[in-house]
């Protein structure tokens, strides 16, 4: 018989995985959403699924941890599953609705920091990518999803 799975230990383990289908869901309510709070705290909004996606193309199976333990540790591991938790879920999940809290109910100058966010990484992947010359995790969003996002 199986050991008991806390929830805790399932989510850091699956969460990448998870976030496509809540990707979905956040997409498919998101006309209702825009209607509610208007143009701008939707486009930050818009910036937890499309990163639901980016995220899930870099670690929904393993792939952006791996790359980094290979190219920045040389074989050591430097990016623990948990690590990679605390900054994709407790950082950009939770600080994206912080964001966009503020973005609603103190002032729409709030919206920039997802905006930022969503440009940094992206140019961070593409940098990445043509100094090395090759794809890393996370490219192909960074490219189609958030330069996009972050020029609107």
């Amino acid at each position: 018989m199986p050991e008991k799975t806390r929830f805790y230990d399932w989510f850091i383990q699956n969460w990448a995985k998870a976030g496509l289908p809540l990707a979905i869901i956040l997409f498919l309510i998101s006309p209702f959403v825009y209607k509610g709070i208007g143009l701008v705290p939707f486009l930050v909004y818009l910036t937890l699924p499309f990163y639901m996606l980016h995220q899930f193309e870099e670690h929904a199976g393993g792939q952006f941890k791996a790359f980094v333990n290979k190219n920045v540790g040389r074989g050591r591991e430097v990016l623990s599953d948990r690590a990679i938790f605390r900054v994709n879920v407790l950082f950009v999940w939770l600080g994206t609705l912080v964001v966009l809290y503020l973005c609603v109910y103190a002032s729409i100058i709030w919206g920039l920091l997802s905006g930022y966010l969503v440009a940094f990484n992206g140019i961070v992947h593409i940098v990445t990518s043509i100094r090395m010359r090759r794809y890393n995790p996370g490219l192909w969003t960074s490219v189609f999803v958030f330069l996009p996002l972050a020029s609107t």
